[in-house]
C-alpha cells in the first residue's frame, strides 16, 4: 500500500530495507540513550544481592563484614525509592533548561560517584550515601531519556523505540542477579562503575533533540540535528524541519523570553486543558497500581523473597529466571508495540499480572502451610 501511494504521488517506492535505513539514525540514538537505563536496573536489583551477602558474612563472622541490621536493610532497599520523587522533579527542570542530552551526560557523574562509594564502603553510612546518590542518578536518566526518544522518533516506531529502555532496564536486573550468584557485592559495584563510563560514551556522539533546540531559539543547531536524523531519506522525501512530525505542535511549546511568573502561569494553563491533566491522571493511576502490585518490592528483594518462600530452589537462580523472563517480554514488547493497540496491550498485561500474582500467592501460602504442618508433626 505504501509503494502504491508513492507511485501515484510520483515519489519513488522504497523497500522494507530502505524504510529501516530511513529510521536507522533514530534507532541508534534511542538505543544510545536507553542504554543508560541499565544502570537504573542495576541500582534496583543491587539491594537484592547485597543484603543476603552481608547477612552471610555476618553469620560467618568475617573480619571485614559490614553489620547491617534488619531495619537498616529495609531502609537501604527503600532509600532509592525515597529519593526518586524529589530527584524526578529536579530532573524535569534540568531537562527543560539544560537539554535532554546534557542531563543524560550529567547523570553519569553521580552514577560513577555513587558506585565508587558503595564499592569502597567500610560502614553502613557509606552504603546509604552511595545508594541515595545512585538513586538520584537514576531519576536523571528516566525523565530525559523518555522525553528525548519521544521527540526524535517517527510516530510509526515511537512506541517500539520507547520500549528499548525497558529492555535495558531489565537487562540491568538480570546481570545483577546473575553476577550476585558468583561475585561479591564489592566487585559488582566496581563493574557498575564501568557501566557509567560506557553510558557517557553512548550519549557523546548523538545530536540533541531538534524540538528542544528550536524551543531555545537555536535554529541552526536544530537544522543540523534534523539533517542527522533524516540523512538517509532526504533524497526520497521533501520533508523540511518545520514539516517534521516531531514539530507539529511547535507553535505551542516554543519558548519566548517571558518572565518566570509568566512561564509558570502558562504551564498551569496548559495543564488545566484536557490534553494536560488527562494523560497525567491516567499515568499517575497506572503508576500507583503498578507500585502497589509489589513488582518493585520483589525486584529489590528478589533473593530474600525466594528464600522466604521456603522452597529448596536456589534463590539466585530463581531471581535470574525471573529477570530473564522480564528481558524476554521486554524484547517481545518492542515487536508488539508495532502491531497492536497500546490500550489492548495494557489490558492484557494487567490481566496477566493479576493471574500470576494470584497463582504466586496461592502457591506461597500452600508451601507455608505444608512447612508448618510438617514442623507441627515433629514438635507434637
Amino acid at each position: 500500500m505504501a509503494d502504491l501511494n508513492n507511485s501515484i504521488s510520483g515519489e519513488p517506492s522504497v523497500s522494507k530495507f530502505q524504510e529501516l535505513k530511513f529510521v536507522f539514525p533514530e534507532i541508534v540514538a534511542a538505543t544510545a540513550v536507553s542504554f543508560l537505563s541499565i544502570s537504573v536496573g542495576l541500582g534496583t536489583a543491587y539491594s537484592a544481592i547485597l543484603i543476603p551477602q552481608l547477612s552471610a558474612a555476618q553469620r560467618n563472622k568475617e573480619l571485614d563484614a559490614i553489620t547491617l541490621t534488619e531495619t537498616e536493610g529495609v531502609w537501604f532497599t527503600s532509600s532509592v525509592a525515597l529519593v526518586m520523587p524529589f530527584a524526578g522533579v529536579i530532573a524535569g527542570v534540568l531537562t527543560d533548561n539544560l537539554g535532554r542530552l546534557r542531563v543524560l551526560q550529567m547523570s553519569t557523574l553521580p552514577q560513577f560517584i555513587g558506585w565508587v562509594i558503595i564499592a569502597t564502603a567500610s560502614n553502613t553510612w557509606m552504603l546509604f550515601a552511595g545508594r541515595l546518590v545512585t538513586g538520584f542518578a537514576g531519576a536523571l536518566v528516566i525523565v530525559p531519556s523518555m522525553v528525548y526518544v519521544s521527540e526524535i522518533s517517527s510516530p510509526k516506531i515511537r512506541g517500539a523505540l520507547q520500549s528499548i529502555s525497558s529492555t535495558f532496564y531489565n537487562a540491568g536486573l538480570l546481570t545483577t542477579y546473575l553476577k550476585g550468584w558468583f561475585l561479591s557485592w564489592r566487585v559488582i559495584a566496581w563493574l557498575a562503575v564501568a557501566y557509567s563510563v560506557i553510558s557517557l560514551l553512548c550519549v557523546l556522539f548523538i545530536p540533541e533533540s531538534s524540538v528542544w533546540l528550536l524551543k531555545k531559539g537555536k535554529s541552526g543547531d536544530a537544522q543540523k540535528s534534523f539533517e542527522w536524523f533524516t540523512k538517509y531519506r532526504q533524497k526520497y522525501e521533501s520533508e523540511t524541519l518545520n514539516e517534521s512530525p516531531q514539530l507539529q505542535n511547535m507553535e505551542i511549546i516554543k519558548e519566548e523570553p517571558f518572565s518566570l511568573k509568566t512561564r509558570i502561569r502558562w504551564t498551569l494553563k496548559q495543564f488545566a486543558l484536557p490534553t494536560g491533566y488527562k494523560p497525567f491522571l491516567i499515568m499517575a493511576a497506572l503508576m500507583v497500581i503498578q507500585e502497589f502490585s509489589g513488582a518493585h518490592v520483589i525486584m529489590m528483594n528478589a533473593v530474600i523473597f525466594f528464600e522466604g518462600i521456603g522452597t529448596n530452589f536456589d534463590p539466585y537462580l530463581a531471581s535470574v529466571y525471573m529477570a530473564t523472563m522480564r528481558v524476554g517480554m521486554a524484547v517481545t514488547q518492542i515487536w508488539l508495540m508495532r502491531r497492536f493497540n497500546r490500550r489492548a496491550l495494557l489490558m492484557v498485561s494487567c490481566v496477566g499480572m493479576t493471574i500470576c500474582m494470584i497463582i504466586s500467592a496461592v502457591y506461597t501460602k500452600w508451601i507455608q502451610d505444608v512447612r508448618q504442618e510438617i514442623g507441627c508433626r515433629y514438635v507434637c
